[in-house]
């Protein structure tokens, strides 16, 4: 059986224990009900209220409950004390002892940020070009160091020039 996330973005809508099932309130008016078991996780966008009992029956089921802003901000989430599977903690454990493994990690990650300061600056330079080409340079030459990172430290001191060259930016740009 498939388990499915539920989605609550109507402003005002309250989550409820009905009958040993989930359901989704407007105005004092029944809209739906779900299984608990059938619940994978909760999203409440906005102003939605979650009574207690109804925390309760999802924790019982595993079921994790985020809450967003109506902006689609995240701000918080509860989880289950026993939520998830024990074999894709253990699965996560062994990938986390393998030293390889978490520095292609790293690399990915640097990278990933590199292309969104690129796309950041690259916005900002619409009216200050020339932070655009000094923005560029210090991705190439960022984007080349990630690759000869060696281990932790390497890539803790390329995400900190990172930061540091990306605010240099936006400090005399302005």
């Amino acid at each position: 059986m498939e388990r499915k996330t539920i989605y609550v973005t109507r402003q005002g809508a309250k989550l409820q224990r009905v009958d040993g099932q989930l359901g989704v309130y407007i105005d004092r008016t029944l809209l739906d009900r779900f299984a608990p078991n059938e619940i994978d996780q909760v999203l409440l966008f906005g102003n939605v209220q979650v009574s207690t009992q109804a925390i309760s029956l999802l924790f019982k089921h595993g079921v994790h409950v985020s809450f967003f802003s109506t902006s689609a901000r995240y701000r918080g989430q509860l989880v289950a004390p026993e939520s998830g599977n024990v074999f894709v903690r253990l699965a996560q454990h062994a990938r986390y002892m393998d030293a390889a493994f978490r520095l292609e990690l790293s690399r990915a990650l640097i990278r990933s940020k590199i292309g969104a300061g690129r796309l950041l600056v690259r916005r900002f330079a619409r009216n200050h070009p020339a932070a655009a080409e000094v923005m560029d340079e210090c991705a190439q030459f960022l984007a080349a160091s990630v690759d000869a990172l060696d281990g932790v430290r390497d890539w803790m001191r390329c995400e900190a020039s990172r930061e540091l060259r990306q605010r240099d930016i936006f400090k005399h740009s302005t």
